[in-house]
């Protein structure tokens, strides 16, 4: 029935993106070590094997996200690490969701002079996204990131206030490219 349909779903979901992350980090990996070809062809091959270089993105995925720390939300319990990282990685993913369906809003509206109903279409749903979105990630910079561990703090927490900051500047950018399109 539906529950096994979306365990299968929530299962699929979960490998593919572990598999991205692991074939992006794989390939950051190997780029560090470019310059090491050159100078020690030996090492350079060992280290960018692709079997090492997704060994270690794994091993060190895990050391960052099984850890358990002092739950935020209740002091005094404790949580695997994941669960912290986890909400800020799926907010700036549908962060990126909301910055698309807004740029292609612009698009249509500007460079295919959509307007009316059709375009209210494209403009209230990105719009909604992106609301929410955002105040999610700012109350989880409030509400979770002044609690966690030093690490993190400095790792989701940075990457999140910077993503949210150039947020702000792009929405800025949006309204200016729809003022623009209106007067045009």
């Amino acid at each position: 029935g539906f529950r096994t349909f979306a365990a299968w779903a929530l299962t699929a979901f979960v490998l593919t993106t572990l598999d991205t992350a692991n074939r992006l980090a794989r390939f950051a990996w190997t780029e560090l070590f470019d310059w090491l070809k050159p100078r020690a062809p030996t090492a350079h091959s060992l280290l960018t094997n692709r079997w090492v270089a997704s060994a270690l993105a794994v091993i060190v995925g895990a050391l960052m996200a099984y850890p358990k720390i002092e739950n935020p939300l209740k002091p005094g319990t404790f949580i695997y690490a994941y669960s912290i990282v986890w909400p800020a990685f799926a907010g700036t993913n549908q962060l990126l969701a909301a910055l698309a369906l807004l740029t292609t809003t612009l698009w249509v509206y500007a460079i295919l002079r959509v307007r009316g109903a059709v375009s209210a279409l494209m403009v209230v749903p990105a719009l909604f996204l992106w609301v929410t979105v955002t105040a999610a990630l700012m109350l989880w910079l409030i509400y979770v990131v002044p609690y966690l561990p030093v690490l993190y703090i400095a790792g989701a927490g940075t990457i999140v206030a910077i993503s949210v900051v150039l947020d702000f500047l792009l929405i800025g950018l949006f309204v200016r490219g729809l003022m623009q399109a209106r007067r045009a």
